[in-house]
């Protein structure tokens, strides 16, 4: 549906300057965008959506920008209580056991967890794989 409604060439216009930065520059700054958009949405439909708009930029199979979408999508997840299926039984855990955790406190909690976690992955991508 996102597709015929132009929502990916939307994105893909977005992102092209993003890519345009280069290898390095714009392979992290998609990998912190997809993970900040993964953050609130399911990581699995952003990372379809995200490899059609690749596709159709006809990137070689090793590029950085693959890799970047692929670690932003799962990390990004780990921000927030909603972002994967992971934090979603951590939280019912938590509250099932009767621990105070507000949203925002999960949030507070989380994120330097994921910010650790993204620049190993930034540092992953442009420097092992680049």
């Amino acid at each position: 549906m996102m597709e015929h409604a132009l929502v990916l060439d939307a994105i893909g216009h977005l992102l092209a300057p993003v890519m345009a930065l280069g290898d390095m520059a714009g392979t992290g700054a998609l990998l912190l965008a997809s993970a900040v958009a993964s953050s609130v949405t399911d990581n699995i439909p952003l990372a379809a959506m995200l490899a059609k708009i690749l596709g159709g930029m006809n990137l070689p199979a090793d590029s950085s920008f693959w890799w970047a979408v692929i670690f932003g999508a799962n990390l990004g997840g780990n921000i927030t209580p909603i972002g994967s299926a992971s934090t979603l039984v951590a939280v019912t855990i938590i509250h099932k056991n009767k621990l105070p955790m507000s949203f925002m406190s999960f949030v507070k909690a989380a994120v330097p967890f994921a910010a650790a976690q993204l620049v190993l992955a930034v540092a992953y991508v442009l420097l092992v794989l680049g």
